[in-house]
């Protein structure tokens, strides 16, 4: 592939959103482009600036200014007024500069861009000018980029109507960004369809968003296929995610995969998810090694979940504890959890309480989570209440958990009435 082709597929992935992508198209053969060409070659200067811009959006802040004000140095020093990328330069500094919060540097140069007719200038623009408190010349600027066809100035357009409440106008706009190839907008679309129970249509939007390469549209359609019991298309869906590093991906592939009887590997997506910081994936990776017998293991990462605010986290640590015998600070991990709203959470609490003789604290927490609509905490309410004498309620608590479909709340009914 020669250099213009190489330039132009990296403008593709970059339009996509793939911008790592990107960056390792321009940034591999660079060095020997540079050996080739020369320094200052248009079509070194503009794969310079095809890489500060990718860079920037990766948030390599720093490094992306820095090639971008070299790149654009070069270009206005060699190149003619009229040459399309001394414009270019300007809105891939300016863009940069922007993203690296540097707003007062970049609004001129973006300006300049962008009054020169540069249509992502317009947008980029156009997102500077709204965060700064001017939304009316921000819509202003991504009107006319929409205008010139720009795709992510129509699904900027269908963001901002969203936010309005404007659903019509916002779909669309994403209609017609996502029709001009626009991935984010086809994602959005997929969710806004999803939303409104339009699994079928859903399901178009994100295939095409995913087929393209978009990481959360893999992961909407991994979920929705998995859903609707199509295991196998999910789990090549959800992998494809995992593999671009989301760690929200690899948790939901390591559940699909424990779910489909295959924990070794769920084991290895939730660690490695866990490990990159995802306190859900924690969780469940401790969760599963304390079903493995592996306690000691599955403390440190239910612990650490739980200190990250995950319920179900505290919660399992808090039965562990309690099961190695460490009540104080069981109570508390099951406290806590109870505090969010945890159902299970506070039949445990309830049943500790209960159990150091302290049926009133029981009480409360067992009749919070019933009236949440916990089965198990109407049952054990129920049956506390009975042994209080409270017959009525009890009576009627175990007929709502019966009602519910616990298991045993109408055994314990019948013997109660006997």
């Amino acid at each position: 592939m020669g250099l213009p082709e190489q330039l132009s597929r990296a403008r593709e992935l970059c339009a996509a959103a793939r911008y790592s992508e990107a960056a390792g198209a321009v940034q591999e053969p660079l060095p020997s482009l540079v050996a080739e060409f020369g320094e200052h070659h248009e079509h070194v200067l503009a794969a310079r600036l095809l890489l500060a811009r990718a860079l920037g959006e990766l948030g390599e802040h720093g490094l992306a200014v820095e090639l971008a004000r070299q790149a654009a140095a070069e270009v206005d020093a060699r190149l003619d007024d009229g040459h399309p990328l001394r414009t270019e330069g300007r809105y891939v500094l300016g863009h940069a500069l922007r993203l690296a919060e540097e707003g007062a540097q970049a609004e001129p140069r973006l300006r300049q861009a962008a009054e020169a007719g540069h249509p992502d200038a317009m947008v980029s623009l156009g997102v500077l000018l709204h965060r700064a408190g001017s939304p009316a010349e921000a819509e202003e600027w991504w009107r006319r980029a929409a205008g010139t066809g720009n795709s992510g100035a129509m699904f900027t357009l269908g963001a901002l109507h969203d936010r309005r409440g404007e659903a019509g106008e916002a779909e669309l706009w994403w209609r017609r960004a996502a029709e001009a190839g626009h991935v984010e907008a086809m994602t959005s679309l997929g969710v806004r369809y999803a939303g409104a129970g339009a699994a079928e249509e859903a399901r178009a939007w994100w295939y095409r968003a995913a087929e393209a390469g978009h990481g959360m549209a893999m992961t909407n359609l991994g979920l929705l296929l998995a859903r609707s019991g199509d295991a196998t298309e999910a789990l090549y869906w959800l992998g494809r995610a995992a593999g671009t590093g989301d760690p929200f991906a690899m948790d939901h592939l390591a559940l699909l995969h424990y779910r489909t009887g295959d924990a070794a590997e769920a084991e290895t997506w939730w660690r490695q998810a866990a490990e990159a910081g995802h306190a859900r994936a924690a969780a469940n990776l401790g969760s599963l090694l304390q079903e493995t017998g592996r306690g000691d293991e599955a403390r440190g990462w239910l612990r650490r979940a739980a200190e990250d605010g995950d319920p179900d986290a505290m919660t399992n640590l808090g039965l562990l504890l309690h099961g190695e015998g460490e009540r104080e600070e069981a109570e508390s991990w099951l406290r806590r959890a109870a505090e969010t709203g945890h159902g299970e959470a506070a039949v445990n609490l309830g049943v500790l309480l209960e159990r150091t003789e302290r049926p009133r604290d029981a009480e409360a927490w067992y009749r919070r989570a019933a009236e949440a609509g916990d089965p198990n905490s109407m049952t054990n309410l129920g049956l506390l209440l009975h042994g209080e004498g409270e017959r009525e309620e009890a009576e009627s608590w175990l007929r709502r958990a019966a009602e519910a479909g616990h298991p045993g709340a109408q055994a314990h009914l019948e013997r109660l009435t006997e």
